[in-house]
């Protein structure tokens, strides 16, 4: 296991020289809600939270640069707040930017909507991502997370990221509850092929009551 600093190293430079895509736009998020099982698309998440106050807050964990934020932010202005959490530098200018290690650095709270698509296998201790969800989360916010688990290779399994098989017999075990920490919960397992070669992972949703 790599100490904190060793890992905040190790993806920066895997950043730094483009093995790991850092742009995404806003039609990327809605097409990774569709296959975490969501009908809605992020505008319309968005939209659903407007209905009831006047703004809503959003964070994105692993943003990359940002553009998914930024279309978000031409299309519904100042009523959204939009936060992004990366190890390298946005380039989009955010409402608010936190450079750094998402599973190490404090979280802004009352989030009405947060989003991990790309970055939670590299962050690893998903019991503790599930705890700081369920504490930045607002009265009915809700929060949508791709966890890459392994993928298999010429026959042979790899855990990918920070990933090992404790978490991933944390992520099995919370599959069966329908409910977490007073939040509904969705835990499922998920299989497909990626550049021709067969991942697995988990779709997480979790929702807090209003």
């Amino acid at each position: 296991m790599l100490s904190h600093p060793q890992r905040v190293k190790k993806y920066t430079q895997m950043y730094e020289l483009g093995v790991i895509v850092r742009d995404h736009a806003m039609q990327d998020y809605h097409a990774f809600l569709t296959n975490l099982g969501e009908a809605k698309t992020l505008s319309q998440l968005v939209e659903e939270v407007l209905a009831r106050k006047k703004q809503c807050q959003i964070l994105d964990l692993g943003c990359g640069n940002g553009q998914a934020l930024m279309d978000l932010k031409t299309q519904f202005g100042k009523r959204v707040h939009v936060t992004g959490i990366d190890l390298l530098p946005c380039t989009s200018k955010l409402d608010e930017f936190i450079q750094g290690d998402a599973i190490e650095w404090e979280w802004p709270r009352h989030q009405d909507l947060i989003l991990c698509f790309r970055a939670a296998h590299e962050m690893g201790n998903v019991s503790k991502f599930l705890t700081k969800i369920l504490a930045n989360l607002t009265q009915g916010g809700k929060a949508f997370a791709w966890i890459r688990t392994k993928e298999i290779i010429n026959g042979k399994v790899r855990y990918l990221g920070e990933i090992t098989i404790e978490e991933e017999a944390f992520l099995k075990k919370l599959s069966a509850f329908t409910s977490y920490g007073g939040a509904k919960l969705q835990c499922k397992p998920m299989e497909g092929m990626l550049n021709g070669t067969k991942q697995f992972g988990f779709a997480l949703i979790v929702e807090k009551p209003l």
